[in-house]
């Protein structure tokens, strides 16, 4: 049972306190355990704990009240964007940026509600490639051996021919490669566009530096991740453009290992020299110009040529 203690409102103590936001009634009911008046009145409680609640309430409500003037005040403005690239957005936003390895930087404040995430997603745009320099050269061509011989003879055979391929065939220490190589240096000095000096003693070898010709000249179709591939690009490349070639395959050692990769082209020519005689080495076009020792007059001024350079007189 419920004691009434006698007060100022029909029977209940009432207690009073004053704070800031007004005035706070608390009324108290003595309850004894057993339902008589045992102990008397509770006593009142201490003030501050009225005055902290009515604090907290108060700084509460003043918040409130200052997030929805701030709720009022965004709905009514108008989305602004600042510079160039600002961005106004209701409830998404995304920020997207474009080219290869750019730093994004924020100046200023990045508010959100409840939940604000962040997604990185990278985009980049492959960059303008540099022109290719033209003329390319690759490949170590031999430098022209003391009183070389031209063999205007075996010049003419090559330039009258209609074939785009030669082979120049004999035995070793004949001049083949010397002959290959002043030709080769007259095309570099002519401009030609691409000018590759190829050892052929190997297939790999060959393929080996088609594959990096073919990068050199972006053919179409390379990707760097298996030669043979790059080199049969390079092989379409040299049938298809216009640029104009040479490709020197010097001392071909295999005709069998190589028979795929002879290059084609109505632009360019290939020549190549090897001491075999197999006959692979002709056919599909290809022709074959026999190298043999000196004529008499050719020994006469390889001498004459080689002992002026040396200093010394008949």
């Amino acid at each position: 049972m419920t004691n009434r203690i006698p007060g100022d409102r029909k029977g209940w103590r009432d207690h009073s306190a004053s704070s800031a936001s007004g005035r706070l009634h608390a009324r108290y009911v003595d309850v004894s355990p057993t339902g008589g008046n045992v102990g008397g009145p509770c006593p009142p409680a201490p003030l501050s704990r009225f005055r902290t609640r009515v604090s907290e309430t108060g700084n509460r409500s003043r918040r409130e009240r200052e997030r929805a003037k701030r709720l009022e005040s965004s709905a009514e403005r108008p989305p602004e964007t600042l510079g160039a690239r600002g961005v106004a957005a209701g409830d998404n936003v995304a920020l997207a940026t474009t080219g290869d390895h750019n730093n994004v930087d924020v100046d200023g404040d990045i508010v959100g509600g409840d939940q604000l995430k962040f997604t990185e997603n990278k985009y980049y745009l492959p960059t303008e490639e540099a022109p290719i320099p033209w003329p390319l050269r690759l490949g170590a061509i031999p430098l022209t051996a003391t009183a070389f011989q031209p063999r205007p003879q075996l010049r003419a055979a090559i330039d009258a021919s209609a074939t785009r391929t030669h082979v120049l065939s004999g035995g070793g220490g004949v001049g083949k490669s010397q002959l290959a190589a002043a030709y080769a240096t007259e095309a570099v000095a002519d401009e030609v566009d691409l000018v590759l000096w190829v050892p052929a003693t190997e297939s790999a070898q060959v393929i080996s530096l088609y594959a990096h010709a073919a990068r050199l000249v972006r053919a179409p179709g390379v990707t760097g991740d298996s030669p043979e591939a790059d080199a049969e690009a390079f092989l379409s490349w040299t049938a298809t453009t216009t640029r104009r070639w040479l490709i020197v395959l010097d001392n071909v050692g295999d005709p069998a290992a190589l028979t795929p990769w002879w290059p084609t082209g109505a632009s360019g020519r290939v020549l190549a020299t090897s001491r075999t005689q197999d006959a692979r080495l002709t056919g599909g076009g290809r022709v074959r110009v026999t190298v043999d020792l000196y004529a008499s007059d050719e020994c006469i001024a390889f001498l004459e040529t080689r002992l002026a350079g040396e200093a010394c007189t008949r």
